[in-house]
């Protein structure tokens, strides 16, 4: 596939699910960097549940797509 109009190369396809992939990792190693159980933990925990949630969907579709192009 070339990388014109609307086709993307399988490399950019597995580049990106790589990118979102790592996203997901890094989310986990975030909230780690809060001492105790502080509230600004808990509330940044809370955003980063809800970020984890739309980077996991954003996955699922790249995926989805990929598996359409191939």
């Amino acid at each position: 596939m070339s990388r014109s109009g609307s086709k993307v190369s399988g490399l950019v396809i597995s580049d990106i699910q790589t990118w979102v992939s790592t996203a997901m990792t890094h989310e986990d190693t975030c909230s780690e960097g809060f001492n105790g159980d502080s509230k600004m933990k808990s509330v940044v925990r809370g955003k980063i549940m809800n970020v984890a949630h739309l980077t996991n969907n954003a996955l699922d579709l790249i995926n989805s797509y990929a598996s359409l192009c191939e």
